[in-house]
């Protein structure tokens, strides 16, 4: 199951992830929140992806309750730990929509590249680390876990 409440994530950033939200909101910045804390479940069914038989991620997916994904899907590396911290409510998980209401998950152009550098900014001001900044960095400069936002403790 994916939890998308602010509330649900460790009292240490929950207040900064409501103002880091808030601050998009002020910059009528049209976003989601994709995911706060996990469940193992689902942590382990997204590590499967990239590295097991669509026939065993789905079946990780099915446990974790996820709904099912494509062959393609599956076969495309999503998280690069068998650990995270959004399992201790430590991180959540924000994209950027577009007009149409969809998420610009492949870069093509500059301007999408402009709105996901935008998004992590607004974060990193907010006090979090954010995984675009993590490399290897695509020819954008941008990291590989975008929407993902965490503090350590």
């Amino acid at each position: 199951m994916i939890h998308r409440e602010i509330e649900k994530l460790d009292p240490i950033i929950r207040d900064r992830a409501r103002a880091f939200l808030e601050t998009l909101k002020v910059l009528e910045f049209r976003f989601t929140v994709l995911e706060t804390i996990r469940e193992e479940s689902v942590q382990e069914a997204y590590y499967a992806q990239g590295r097991e038989p669509v026939e065993t991620v789905n079946s990780k997916r099915e446990l974790a309750g996820l709904y099912p994904i494509s062959a393609a899907e599956a076969g495309r590396i999503i998280t690069w730990t068998k650990y995270s911290r959004h399992i201790d409510g430590l991180a959540l998980d924000v994209a950027p929509l577009l007009p149409n209401g969809s998420i610009p998950w492949v870069i093509k152009d500059a301007s999408i590249a402009a709105l996901w550098m935008s998004l992590g900014e607004v974060g990193e001001r907010s006090g979090f680390a954010w995984g675009g900044r993590w490399k290897p960095l695509d020819d954008w400069g941008l990291g590989r876990d975008l929407p993902h936002f965490e503090v350590r403790k």
